[in-house]
């Protein structure tokens, strides 16, 4: 019998010993420190992750903790994965819906700049994307990425008015969707969408 089986069907397993080893190496970990002995730290958190879900699915600060390690490390799929695990737990945690938000965000900007990088694009020059197929692809590929951000970000602020950092990525997706838009006319209105969220953000910290 493998060890993740005798772990999951023992009664007496001590989740909270397992967790509290898999959560220290877990903090200990350094995003961007290539070294074996933080890739091993990283690598033996999550299996202590995974041994102790295999247990018990629904033991949230596990899950939380192995989704945000998977975030440190730019696991993006792994990431989302994880906080919509969450969100099924806790469809009210703005944290969560945040979190969803932030990582769709991520996803897109690095496909945009590397598509406007392919195109001689700095991130600086005005958009929208100049090439309609590469518009029309990322189109696909990231429009449904973006509503579903912005739909995360705008649920958060509906359970928590005052999270001003919802509101900053609100503005960042609006841009990503602008940059994406087939006329100079869509390109704009996103950005004034986008210069509202700013506003609003601002507002909100200098209150």
């Amino acid at each position: 019998m493998q060890k993740n089986a005798v772990l999951a069907s023992n009664p007496d397993l001590d989740v909270r010993n397992w967790l509290r080893q898999a959560v220290d190496l877990a903090s200990r970990y350094r995003p961007g420190n290539t070294s074996a002995e933080n890739e091993q730290r990283a690598s033996e958190a999550a299996d202590l992750f995974d041994r102790i879900l295999l247990a018990d699915p629904n033991q949230s600060t596990a899950l939380a903790s192995r989704s945000w390690l998977h975030f440190q490390k730019k696991e993006w799929a792994k990431a989302e994965e994880g906080y919509v695990r969450l969100l099924k737990l806790d469809p009210q945690d703005a944290i969560t819906l945040y979190t969803l938000g932030v990582i769709a965000w991520t996803r897109c900007f690095e496909r945009r700049r590397d598509a406007r990088a392919a195109l001689g694009m700095s991130m600086e020059d005005p958009g929208p994307i100049r090439c309609a197929a590469v518009r029309s692809a990322l189109q696909t590929e990231l429009l449904p990425v973006i509503a579903a951000g912005i739909d995360r970000l705008e649920r958060a602020l509906s359970i928590n008015p005052t999270m001003d950092n919802a509101m900053a990525y609100l503005n960042l997706l609006y841009r990503e969707k602008a940059d994406l838009q087939d006329s100079n006319e869509a390109y704009q209105e996103h950005l004034q969408v986008a210069d509202r969220w700013v506003a609003r953000c601002a507002r909100r910290r200098n209150a």
